[in-house]
């Protein structure tokens, strides 16, 4: 069984790579980041994004990067299945089906507890401050 540590642009730091690994039990055999043309037409991403996206990727230790779509780089892989932090972003889970594998998605911790509708980023902020810093 051969695994794949899917990093998408949501997860751009080292502490997303030690949320996954340690978010499931499953050795990671490859660690990599698609470009895939579906999901960058349907992002509408232009190339200062895209220059951001490989710049940050450059940080990251091990991390393979591919022009392709994703379900072609699952086969070149080998892989039979994924593990990618948990998305809202309907692109990044469309991409994920289109992968053609099973695949778990670890949950981010949570920034802060927060019960309020978050409109305002002050209000918000003023809410949350106190889990952050001491008075």
């Amino acid at each position: 069984m051969s695994i794949g540590l899917l990093v998408h642009d949501e997860m751009l730091s080292e502490l997303h790579l030690h949320i996954c690994a340690e978010g499931t039990d499953v050795a990671i055999s490859a660690q990599f980041f698609v470009f895939d043309p579906i999901w960058l037409a349907a992002e509408g991403w232009r190339l200062k994004r895209i220059q951001f996206v490989a710049d940050a990727l450059a940080e990251l230790p091990h991390i393979e990067v591919f022009k392709a779509p994703i379900a072609e780089v699952v086969r070149l892989k080998s892989l039979t299945g994924l593990v990618t932090v948990d998305s809202p972003n309907r692109h990044i889970r469309a991409m994920i089906g289109r992968a053609g594998v099973p695949c778990v998605l670890v949950q981010e911790p949570t920034f802060a507890q927060y019960d309020g509708k978050v409109a305002r980023f002050m209000h918000y902020w003023k809410k949350v401050e106190s889990q952050f810093f001491s008075p």
